[in-house]
Parts: C-alpha cells; sequence; structure tokens
C-alpha cells in the first residue's frame, strides 16, 4: 500500500500507475482528506457514533470513477481510496461536483436522490444516519477547508 497525502491528511491507497485513478483526480478528496484528519484526530469517538461502513462511487468531470470506503465500524477508522475494502453497508454513487454541494448544504441529498443525481444501494437506514451526521459535523468540516 501506498500512503497518499492530501492537505497533510494521510489516506491509504493501493499503488498506483500513471494512468490510474487518483485521489486528486477529484475535488472529493479534499472532504474525505479533511474527513480523514477528524478520524485521526477523534476515530474512537467517530466509530462509536458511525459503526458503519460507507462506499462513495464518484465520477468526475473527465468520466473517472474514484472510491472511497469510509470503514468507521471499528478501531479508529479510516477511510480507503480504491476498489479493496471492507464490504459496505451502503454504497452512494455521485457526481464529484456534487460532494462540494452536499457538504456545504447547498444540495438537500433527499433531494437529489429523487432528482437521479444521487443513487444509494444498501441500507437507506444507514444513509440517512450519515445524512444526520454529516449535518451535525458540517460545521467542522467547513471551518477546516
Amino acid at each position: 500500500m501506498v500512503s497518499l497525502s492530501s492537505k497533510k491528511n494521510l489516506i491509504e491507497a493501493r499503488a498506483v500507475t500513471a494512468d490510474s485513478v487518483k485521489p486528486e483526480d477529484f475535488e472529493a478528496h479534499i472532504y474525505f482528506g479533511e474527513l480523514q484528519r477528524m478520524i485521526d484526530e477523534d476515530g474512537e469517538d467517530y466509530v462509536n457514533q458511525v459503526k458503519s461502513i460507507y462506499r462513495f462511487k464518484i465520477k468526475n468531470k473527465n468520466g473517472k470513477e474514484g472510491i472511497w470506503t469510509v470503514d468507521a465500524k471499528s478501531g479508529k477508522g479510516k477511510i480507503i481510496f480504491g476498489p479493496d475494502g471492507p464490504t459496505p453497508v451502503v454504497t452512494f454513487t455521485v457526481n464529484d461536483e456534487d460532494i462540494g454541494d452536499f457538504v456545504t448544504g447547498k444540495l438537500d441529498p433527499q433531494k437529489a436522490y429523487f432528482q437521479g443525481r444521487l443513487k444509494i444501494a444498501g441500507s437507506i437506514a444507514q444513509a440517512i444516519r450519515l445524512k444526520d451526521l454529516a449535518i451535525k459535523h458540517k460545521n467542522t468540516i467547513l471551518s477546516k477547508l
């Protein structure tokens, strides 16, 4: 495994080749980097709140797909970039541009779902729970960006 640094935050990633998809190919890497920083600082509390595994499949404006898995089920939690990782309870599929709008509150995930801009596979209950946690931590994340 190779560690990639984003805004001084580390995200585990498989070794990449020159033509592979990299986290930096996506705007979303900024938000996942900040989330990793929060996990690094307060991981056990975050895991105790979340107790789940989420996967995000994100397509950028060039048509590339990046996959982030947020493992907040055990230990101190971690974020993994790439197709490997633990099996998620819920998977979100979304465009890269919409991630920033979710984080800033400009785009409501429920509206995006009904507009077809957000696809959810797996536990809807866990998807709703993540939305509630995101609202709770929104100001913390935005203050660090």
